[in-house]
């Protein structure tokens, strides 16, 4: 079945198990390069597999990245099974390291294209999160400082009822009063600032 055929039957993610349909055909070669009489013609054919080979796989590979961006494909599904292909490859064939060399230069600018995507997609939401990072920071400054002044403006309240000789009722009570205070917040504070 072509790689496209399969794709517009919503088969492209079995594209790492579409190699298997080529290793009769390996294993036949292989046989006949053993064989010094058919030696020659096997070199010849080992070729003209070679390219069926990296045909197919440059197939998927632009099938695969338009599934990609019609978001079909997530970016991490399109790089596993890209790389899913490339071990397949591996597995199958690995008694000719001249065709899977040949299988990895077809596939190469793929994975890079694809990993170079997914890099910029986490270094994008690294930025959004150094972004709200920095902005939290900045609200737990002001709400630091806020807090500050808030502390100050209790204690020079309390030091100031303090020096009018005002009762601890009176200053709790005047807390609560001004500060919203519930009574055993005021208590604690005038526990710590009397």
């Amino acid at each position: 079945m072509p790689a496209e055929m399969a794709a517009k039957k919503g088969l492209g993610l079995l594209f790492p198990y579409f190699p298997i349909r080529f290793k009769h055909k390996f294993d036949a070669i292989i046989k006949r390069m053993e064989n010094p009489s058919k030696s020659c013609t096997a070199h010849a054919q080992m070729k003209a597999f070679q390219k069926d080979l990296t045909k197919f796989i440059d197939e998927c590979i632009i099938i695969i990245k338009r599934e990609e961006e019609n978001g079909t494909l997530s970016n991490e599904a399109a790089i596993d099974i890209v790389g899913l292909i490339g071990k397949a490859c591996d597995h199958l064939f690995h008694g000719e390291p001249e065709l899977l060399w040949e299988v990895h230069e077809v596939m190469k600018p793929a994975i890079r294209l694809l990993s170079e995507q997914f890099k910029e997609q986490i270094a994008k939401q690294q930025g959004e999160l150094a972004k709200k990072d920095v902005q939290l920071k900045h609200k737990d400054a002001q709400l630091t400082w806020q807090e500050t002044q808030t502390e100050s403006h209790i204690l020079n309240f309390i030091r100031q009822y303090k020096k009018d000789e005002k009762t601890k009722t009176q200053t709790r009570l005047a807390l609560q009063e001004v500060f919203s205070f519930m009574p055993s917040d005021a208590e604690e504070k005038i526990e710590k600032y009397w």
